[in-house]
């Protein structure tokens, strides 16, 4: 997932609903790959405009030459029209697999995965079977440091984000029970470590518990993590150990979604499942401690008692608030298996989701292979507002979305198997499939006799309209983060309480906005 999202300020409060209508415009889309896989790329956008993929390759040739091993960890940085300016691998002489990053304020990243590597960037690090990786680059893309954490089995980081006293949390699994895990692993645990800026173990603890309903073996997953505003912790993922649901191998997995103190310790917990498997992909931080959290479903009883394609996988998107209820959960999709991957906030409020399809009537009719790339348009409250079909005759999935908040742009990243379509060409097995999309909006860019203006010196927004009254106020980070919202009847704002950097300053009220870019020494 995702990390324009799990910047360092994070505070990310309410959405208004968005009015975004009709289908959204490829500005630009570029297939990268070699000869064999490219697999599973996560876009995040840059504090300066642009954006980093990091993905996983087994090539070494093509757009991508120079392997370190069997599968490497490549980072590349485009600017907003989709140009490469760099890129980077990583990795040793094994299988390295990137699982998600923070994108830092200054442009450079904090990466985690796994790796089963000992040479390289992994050279006296490596434990056992597969290790939790976790390493920080530049914003050139220079390796700083490097740390890995395991015993002699498998151990994985799915997720990374800033810890509320600084430094990261890394959430993941673990079937070890032995070396850094101190011998506490029960079965399959989600194992946390809060780590330092530079990759050392303050302390960790893991989630789960060996058996579950029963008597069955229980299984934790972690999938994402984020900061909350109320300075927790929110994980979600899946969990079996409360589930009354069975098949012939055991209870079926619930969507698990925690809250945890800055020292690790649980909240409270919920389970959201139905009659069949469920789970949660991607969180985003809500007002008031709550998480906007998107997944599949299997299950017809999900969130409504009678869907009418109860034996397929639909997307989920779930408002839960700070105390663990969940205010409401919405369903997207067709017939067949269709998936939510990823997730990120609108700049006038709303949602993009994107993911794969594989349903193929009514709504979907036009896909056009095996699966194709979903992408979707939701309000504040989930209702799916327009959704659009990408790719050609084979499978072809979105695996992660950002927004520039810097141009209004959308970045898609995927990974491509079809060379027709909407793909011009493959390389290989699989590419990178990375797009940029330019979005329909009510907001244009502020004009001179825009109704407020930014003072400099002082670090005020002020409301010079003598014809209208002022409007409701939305400001965004440059990573895409909403920091502040001012409701209607202000005069003057003070913006000089945020971190110095670029922002983008909303007004809106009944269809009525318009958007300027400021900046806070």
């Amino acid at each position: 997932m995702s990390a324009g999202k799990r910047a360092v300020v994070s505070i990310l409060l309410c959405f208004a609903s968005n009015l975004l209508t009709g289908q959204s415009t490829v500005d630009w889309s570029t297939t990268l790959g070699g000869s064999s896989w490219e697999q599973d790329p996560l876009v995040y956008a840059l504090p300066e405009g642009g954006c980093l993929v990091v993905g996983n390759t087994y090539s070494n040739d093509g757009d991508l030459p120079g392997s370190m091993g069997n599968c490497d960890i490549v980072a590349l940085r485009l600017d907003s029209e989709g140009n490469v300016l760099w890129q980077e691998r990583f990795g040793g002489e094994n299988t390295d697999l990137v699982s998600d990053v923070i994108i830092l304020p200054d442009g450079g990243a904090v990466i985690c995965g796994r790796s089963q590597s000992s040479s390289g960037m992994m050279a006296g690090l490596h434990q056992g079977l597969f290790d939790l990786l976790v390493f920080r680059i530049s914003e050139q893309g220079t390796l700083l440091w490097s740390s890995a954490f395991g015993g002699s089995n498998s151990d994985h980081a799915n997720a990374i984000c800033p810890h509320p006293d600084g430094g990261f949390v890394v959430a993941g699994k673990s079937n070890s029970s032995d070396g850094d895990t101190g011998g506490q692993i029960a079965s399959h645990d989600i194992w946390l470590l809060h780590i330092d800026d530079d990759g050392n173990l303050i302390e960790q603890t893991s989630l789960g518990e060996e058996f579950g309903t029963s008597g069955f073996i229980a299984y934790e997953y972690a999938n994402d993590l984020v900061m909350s505003d109320d300075q927790n912790l929110i994980l979600v993922g899946w969990s079996n150990a409360v589930s009354v649901n069975f098949d012939e191998d055991g209870p079926y997995r619930d969507q698990y979604i925690a809250k945890l103190n800055p020292g690790l310790d649980i909240v409270w917990e919920s389970y959201k499942g139905g009659m069949v498997a469920d789970e949660v992909n991607v969180a985003w931080p809500m007002p008031n401690g709550g998480v906007m959290a998107a997944g599949i479903t299997w299950s017809p009883d999900f969130a409504v008692s009678d869907l009418d394609n109860p034996d397929y996988c639909l997307g989920t998107l779930t408002k839960v608030n700070g105390v663990g209820d969940i205010e409401w959960a919405q369903v997207f999709g067709g017939e067949d298996i269709d998936r939510i991957l990823d997730l990120c906030p609108g700049n006038q409020g709303g949602w993009f989701a994107i993911g794969l399809s594989e349903s193929m009537t009514g709504p979907f009719s036009d896909n056009a292979g095996q699966a194709d790339l979903w992408l979707l348009h939701l309000n504040g409250d989930g209702q799916l507002l327009y959704q659009e079909l990408m790719g050609g005759s084979q499978n072809d999935i979105g695996n992660s979305i950002a927004m520039d908040q810097l141009s209004g742009r959308i970045y898609l990243a995927g990974t491509a198997y079809s060379a027709d379509g909407d793909l011009s060409q493959n390389q290989g097995e699989s590419d990178f499939w990375l797009l940029g999309l330019d979005v329909p909006s009510s907001v244009n860019n502020a004009k001179p006799d825009a109704p407020m203006r930014y003072d400099f010196a002082s670090g005020e927004l002020i409301w010079v309209s003598e014809k209208t009254p002022s409007r409701d106020i939305l400001v965004f980070n440059a990573i895409g983060q909403q920091v502040l919202q001012q409701p209607a009847g202000w005069s003057n704002l003070a913006l000089n309480q945020l971190t110095s950097g670029y922002y983008v300053v909303v007004d809106y009220s009944k269809g009525q906005s318009s958007k300027m870019r400021v900046f806070v020494p």
